[in-house]
This record gives structure tokens, C-alpha cells and sequence, in this order.
């Protein structure tokens, strides 16, 4: 059962104040419905920073950078607001945890991932800092390929209000569909797949495929794609495309009407729809 925040004793309310990052002291002034949470001083931010960079190296933030120039918060108990679009470098958990973070509110609703070191505990974090995310775009990671395999189920679940996600450079399990299967509760509709995440994979079950297509919500949008023109496609999207020539109908469908299938090799696009 809940307990109001400003039925807390003064003297709680103040100590807690003080031992809050600006983030969680402006989270807590929100829930309480303003300064009666604590001392008479609203927690306030800056102007929005649009489309900001943050540039991590072993768990430290080097630069945060918005359109080029350097962001600096240099007061205490200061705060920035991030909208748009996120871009994370070379983060790892240690960063995400680190007294930086805690200076700025993120309400970006897309997140770009580039050689993070993500895990099931780095997804968790990220999706408690950033929970409004609609769109993650995954760009690699920089641990050895074969050290850490993307787990959709786990990246699913911290983001549950995730529509669009982008994987490219990262190699994903060869269960990525049933991981996929297993968030009951997702909102994902557009994932795209670059062709080299799916190397480690084998054979694709062509069987599986369709099945997994046909159990998507109306409106959902798969795309495989060819990463690099200097990268053929392997035998397995190969064999794929006719396949499917046999199994849907060809062509596009007005997005949200129908379930879609795009496969690119090279500048070819081959289309399908899941009729109703």
C-alpha cells in the first residue's frame, strides 16, 4: 500500500531531498505533487537539450555533446532535460550508474546504442532512466563478437513500450524469434535486422519463419536487409525469397492494415503481406 509523500515528517522529507540525485529529488517533487516534498525549493532543469551524444569509455563519461558544442552542468543540484534522440557511445553499466547520469532527465522516446556493452542488467538500467523509449537503434557492441549474444526477450521486457527497434553490427541468438514470442506483453512493430546478425545463426527453419511472420500483430513490419554491397547474402535469405513467394502474396500493404515482410539483397526489395 502506498504512503504520501508529503505525509512524510518534514525533517524525513529533507533528508531524503538531500540524498537524491537532481533526477530522482524532481521525480519525487512530481509524485508529491510539488515542493511539499521537501525544503521550499523546486527542483528545476534547464532548456531541453536536443539530440545529445554521450561518449563513454571503461564506465566513464568522457564528453556529452549537443549539436557539436560540449554540455556542461556545473551546479550541484542542476539539471538538463534530453529530448529526441539519445546516442550512447562505448557505455557500459559502470557509466549508466555513474553521479553524471543523475543530472540529466531523459524523454527521448528514440535511443541509439553504438558499441555499448549491453546486458540484461544494462537494458534493466537504461529502461528505469529512459522508460518513455519507442525506438532503439543497436549499432554493434565492443565485446568480442561471440562473448555476448542480443537477448531480445530481456530487451523486450525492460522496454515495454518499445514499437521500433534496428539491430545492426550485433549478433543475435538463433532463438530470436521465440525470444521475441516469449514478451506477451510487447509493443514492438518495426524490427529491422541487418544480415549480419544473423551469421552465427545457421539455417534459417523457413517453417518457423512463416509461423512467426503470421503470428504478429496487424501492422507489423519485418525487414532483413543486406548490411554491406561488398556482403553477398547467404544461401539461407536466399532460399528464403522463394519461399515466400509461395507461401504470402507479393507487395506492400498500407502500414497498420496488414503484417509486412521486406527482404533487401543488394538494391532489390522483395515485399510480402500476411493477408486478414
Amino acid at each position: 500500500m502506498s504512503y504520501p509523500l508529503a505525509k512524510l515528517s518534514y525533517g524525513l522529507r529533507c533528508h531524503l531531498n538531500d540524498l537524491t540525485t537532481p533526477v530522482e529529488r524532481y521525480n519525487l517533487q512530481i509524485a508529491a505533487g510539488g515542493a511539499s516534498f521537501g525544503p521550499p525549493k523546486l527542483q528545476t532543469f534547464r532548456e531541453p537539450i536536443i539530440n545529445p551524444k554521450f561518449l563513454c569509455k571503461n564506465g566513464i563519461v568522457l564528453k556529452y555533446i549537443e549539436a557539436g558544442q560540449l554540455i556542461e552542468v556545473t551546479e550541484a543540484d542542476g539539471l538538463a532535460m534530453c529530448k529526441n534522440v539519445i546516442h550512447l557511445r562505448d557505455c557500459d553499466i559502470q557509466a549508466l550508474k555513474s553521479e553524471l547520469f543523475g543530472h540529466f532527465l531523459f524523454q527521448a522516446n528514440h535511443v541509439q546504442l553504438s558499441a555499448c556493452s549491453i546486458s540484461n542488467t544494462f537494458y534493466k538500467t537504461l529502461g528505469f532512466m529512459m522508460p518513455k523509449t519507442k525506438n532503439i537503434s543497436i549499432l554493434g557492441y565492443r565485446k568480442a563478437r561471440k562473448s555476448h549474444i542480443l537477448n531480445l526477450t530481456h530487451l523486450l521486457t525492460a522496454f515495454p513500450h518499445l514499437q521500433r527497434l534496428c539491430i545492426e553490427k550485433c549478433p543475435i541468438s538463433t532463438n530470436w524469434m521465440a525470444e521475441i514470442q516469449k514478451v506477451r506483453k510487447r509493443s514492438l512493430m518495426d524490427l529491422t535486422i541487418h544480415s549480419d546478425c544473423l551469421e552465427d545463426c545457421g539455417d534459417i527453419d523457413y517453417n518457423k519463419f512463416l509461423k512467426f511472420v503470421k503470428a504478429q500483430r496487424r501492422g507489423f513490419t519485418l525487414t532483413i536487409r543486406r548490411y554491406s554491397s561488398d556482403v553477398q547474402f547467404k544461401p539461407q535469405f536466399l532460399g528464403l525469397i522463394p519461399y515466400l513467394k509461395e507461401k504470402l502474396p507479393q507487395g506492400p500493404v498500407s502500414p497498420g492494415k496488414e503484417t509486412n515482410v521486406y527482404i533487401k539483397n543488394g538494391i532489390e526489395w522483395h515485399i510480402w503481406h500476411v493477408p486478414v
